[in-house]
């Protein structure tokens, strides 16, 4: 429970932020925010005993430049909160991309050992993940320290969120096809009564490779 609160909590920050300091300043909203991630923070400790490292980066973050808007009476200091958080996902996308199993190999492997094929599409998969992150860290930057703050507040809690989904939905489809993993629910059903047929067609023409044939349903894990 208290992962999903944080969840919202962060999700939610930017429109709090704009909500508060739009009616009753910027000190206000500092203060807001503040009690809002301390709350999670000792939310997170009693149910969960020991913090998480990046629960407590994260709770850090949001009070450190919140009470720096509070003193200074600067927004500027709240807007920087997302690019803060976001340069720790970015910094352990990148690293794990000279490491000998990346980021993303390392979540599917929790699932079950992962083929070579499997480990050079997580790889590849990692890669993206770089340069999308990247691509919505200069994003935010730009909004930080240009935009208006409703312009800030649509980037931060809209657009960079809707690049992530779209981002997931086509990884999601792209992994079925490849690995042909279809699970049991609604929208594997969906997708293998769409791709499905679709790859037979491709893999049964004149010329076509042998890797376009799908793959045996439920042989690989998700990733």
């Amino acid at each position: 429970m208290s992962n999903l609160i944080r969840t919202i909590f962060l999700i939610a920050l930017p429109f709090i932020f704009y909500f508060v300091s739009t009616r009753w300043g910027v000190r206000v909203a500092a203060l807001t925010l503040l009690a809002g991630a301390g709350g999670n923070l000792i939310l997170q400790g009693l149910q969960d005993r020991v913090l998480k490292t990046y629960a407590v980066l994260t709770a850090l973050v949001v009070l450190v430049l919140n009470l720096l808007a509070f003193i200074f009476h600067n927004d500027l200091f709240a807007r920087f909160i997302p690019l803060a958080l976001g340069m720790h996902f970015f910094v352990m996308f990148f690293r794990s991309q000279f490491q000998e199993v990346t980021l993303i190999e390392r979540i599917a492997s929790l699932q079950k050992a992962l083929s070579p094929e499997e480990r050079r599409y997580c790889r590849n998969l990692n890669r993206i993940w770089v340069l999308v992150v990247f691509g919505i860290l200069l994003l935010v930057l730009w909004a930080a320290l240009f935009a208006s703050l409703g312009t800030w507040t649509l980037v931060t809690g809209g657009l960079t969120y809707a690049i992530i989904g779209v981002l997931f939905v086509m990884e999601y489809i792209i992994r079925k096809w490849k690995f042909g993993d279809y699970g049991s629910g609604m929208l594997d059903r969906f997708l293998k009564r769409t791709l499905h047929p679709l790859q037979l067609r491709i893999s049964s023409q004149p010329g076509s490779s042998a890797s376009m044939k799908p793959s045996k349903e439920n042989e690989h894990p998700p990733i």
